[in-house]
């Protein structure tokens, strides 16, 4: 489905390299294949994250790499500041503050979504139409 979704935007790379591997990935570790890749180009990664994973960010393997490889940003629905008050360290409250980001609040959800669908009802409306062509024909969310 992510490959449906991104089809229309030429800039997107779907990477399932996780996807292939047998064992437990974590995203440092992908990072440093991506880095490794890139050889001498100069790619910027950053860390795509909604507030209540950045806020468990300190618990990620090798959590202050991590955010030095790939700085976070941060998308929140509930506040359009962040605030240090979270109690996390200062190293991982500074980074989270520098890429904290208010997106407009949406109500849309994926199990809503997968609870729509699971009640035949359509959602054609909340997803790209070849995401909802996967879900149609795969008969995804169906119980």
């Amino acid at each position: 489905m992510v490959a449906a979704a991104i089809a229309p935007f030429p800039q997107f790379t779907l990477i399932d390299n996780e996807l292939q591997s047998k064992d437990p990935c974590y995203t440092v570790d992908t990072l440093r294949s991506l880095i490794e890749l890139d050889g001498d180009r100069k790619v910027h990664y950053f860390l795509l994250l909604g507030e209540d994973a950045a806020l468990s960010l300190p618990k990620w393997k090798e959590a202050e790499v991590l955010i030095k490889l790939a700085p976070p940003l941060v998308g929140s629905r509930t506040s359009s500041k962040f605030s240090a008050e979270k109690g996390l360290p200062p190293l991982f409250a500074k980074a989270i503050h520098k890429g904290w980001t208010a997106i407009p609040r949406l109500e849309i959800s994926s199990s809503w979504i997968r609870k729509r669908v699971g009640e035949k009802k359509s959602a054609s409306y909340l997803v790209p139409g070849k995401v909802w062509d996967q879900i149609q024909d795969r008969q995804l969310y169906i119980s």
